[in-house]
């Protein structure tokens, strides 16, 4: 018996007891006849009143010791007495960005990867984005090594999976676009993951990872075979003979079966993806920044006006942990403006500059430094 379960009981039973068992006086032992208890499970699932409890037709009951009508609504079975309060505890349980966000562990990762693995933002934030014909969906990102290579771990609004799907960028890098500075970088690819466990999902993106090509996947972790003998060999001998030095995973399973081979898991289950988590490359994409975010704005929409940039270290010191990392966000963009680089300046330029910052990335300016 659960503690919830219990708490519930002996409350119900208290309350039957203040009331002597059901009408008239408070005596009598407390039985079934006299708290109206359903004899049976079928009962308890037919919405069984409490008859003997005197007012209960009303959904309501007596306290004779005060002599007053006390109105406490009773529910409409034992059953419902017992469980209501959970069943909408249950309806209310809905996973938010932030519950996603700390879900997948940074310290995990790392013991995974072998590598620093560095947070973008704190544990629970996320990035929030949209790509054309799709809703919006909410990834944790992460820097992995000394380098620029980035991770996504997406899950769309209302979803069942544990992770949807793993964007992957090998150079992680900003771009210039209508004189703003943009984060909305399309990824590389990404790896469909649905219906996979995170433990899965985190062994998928040390894969890619250790070929630093997101496109491919190595032959040497997946086992092929011929008439029931491994054939890795052969299998790459064929490739080159038809000029594919490398294939998408997608591209290797059309080749192995129409060329004969059979295609098996790695026996240490490495890459153990049921042979279904195909990549794609996605479409553009455009980052939306959470309501939390804007409303640390200050209410202030413009931060260039008559070629002045009007941003200010108590803006920047919103999204990042100190005044240091303020002031050095805002030299980065001061650098920028007086280049003539940028003439325009988005929020989302501010909070993802911040995020990137906020993440002690050794090289975290090499991060933010547009491409030419």
């Amino acid at each position: 018996m659960s503690i919830i379960f219990k708490n519930k009981l002996e409350s119900f039973l208290k309350i039957s007891e203040e009331d002597g068992g059901g009408g008239g006086e408070a005596s009598g032992p407390m039985t079934v006849a006299s708290t109206g208890l359903p004899t049976s499970g079928e009962d308890a699932f037919k919405g069984t009143t409490y008859s003997n409890l005197e007012g209960a037709t009303s959904g309501y009951y007596y306290d004779f010791s005060k002599k007053k009508k006390k109105k406490r609504k009773l529910k409409k079975s034992f059953l419902d007495y017992m469980i209501g309060d959970a069943t909408s505890n249950i309806k209310e349980e809905k996973e938010s960005p932030m519950d996603f966000a700390m879900s997948i562990n940074r310290d995990q990762l790392e013991k995974i990867f072998g590598e620093s693995v560095y947070e973008f933002g704190e544990n629970k934030y996320t990035v929030k984005f949209y790509r054309k014909g799709e809703n919006y969906s909410y990834g944790k990102m992460f820097f992995v090594g000394n380098n620029e290579f980035a991770m996504r771990f997406n899950k769309k609004e209302n979803s069942k999976n544990e992770i949807d799907s793993i964007s992957f960028w090998n150079k992680w890098t900003t771009e210039i676009i209508n004189q703003d500075l943009n984060f909305s970088i399309t990824p590389d690819a990404d790896v469909i993951t649905e219906g996979l466990s995170l433990e899965k999902c985190f062994e998928i993106s040390k894969q890619i990872f250790k070929n630093r090509k997101p496109r491919f996947v190595k032959i040497d972790n997946i086992r092929i075979e011929k008439k029931g003998k491994q054939a890795n060999k052969e299998f790459e001998k064929d490739l080159g003979e038809n000029g594919k030095k490398s294939v998408s995973f997608t591209e290797l399973l059309d080749f192995a079966l129409n060329n004969g081979y059979t295609v098996k898991e790695p026996a240490d289950g490495s890459l153990d993806i049921n042979l279904v988590v195909p990549m794609k490359i996605p479409n553009k994409e455009y980052v939306i920044p959470h309501q939390n975010e804007y409303k640390k704005t200050m209410d202030v929409d413009k931060f260039v006006s008559d070629g002045k940039l009007l941003l200010t270290p108590v803006n920047v010191q919103n999204f990042v942990s100190n005044a240091q990392h303020a002031e050095e966000i805002l030299e980065f963009f001061r650098s920028l403006f007086k280049d003539n680089l940028i003439n325009n300046l988005s929020f989302e330029a501010i909070v993802f500059a911040s995020k990137v910052r906020k993440s002690n990335h050794p090289n975290w300016l090499k991060l933010l430094v547009p491409k030419m």
